[in-house]
């Protein structure tokens, strides 16, 4: 049962964080080339980007369980940096959820456009920076995670199935 916890964490964060990677990375450049109008692939990120939290928040939620499952290891003080990594992405998503509505608010669907430029670039600098915290504390869980995970498989961390 440890195991498949572990597979389904494992799995929901590669699916959260190599698809929110590759999106920034690619899809939004080439969305905005071929669209030619970076408003009209605002409309589509705001598509994606639920799609993107929700993952992000099951990819937690997941490693939270995990943690949880695989308690009583013998090096608690790394456990301890991967629950507080876990809690600071747990708040940014968290932050995410709430920013959202706000965002959507200041979009004309219909007309496919802002309703108030200013006040939605704000909130949208806003929102990439809570993104981009989240992005980098993925990193940092995914240094820990593999240190931890490999120290196991040395033999310095006992971790019993």
């Amino acid at each position: 049962m440890k195991f498949l916890i572990t597979l389904l964490a494992v799995f929901s964060f590669i699916l959260w964080w190599g698809g929110f990677t590759f999106y920034a990375a690619f899809v939004i450049s080439t969305g905005q080339k071929v669209l030619g109008d970076h408003v009209m692939m605002g409309f589509i990120t705001e598509q994606v980007a639920s799609k993107i939290n929700y993952a992000a928040l099951i990819a937690c939620l997941l490693s939270f369980l995990n943690e949880w499952v695989r308690g009583g290891m013998k090096a608690r003080l790394m456990r301890s940096f991967v629950v507080i990594c876990l809690s600071v992405m747990l708040g940014l998503v968290i932050a995410l959820f709430i920013l959202y509505p706000f965002l959507q608010d200041l979009l004309d669907h219909q007309a496919h456009k802002e309703v108030d430029h200013d006040k939605f670039y704000l909130l949208h600098r806003i929102y990439l920076i809570i993104s981009s915290a989240l992005w980098v504390n993925g990193i940092v869980f995914i240094i820990l995670s593999v240190n931890k995970y490999s120290s196991a498989l040395r033999g310095n961390v006992a971790e019993k199935d």
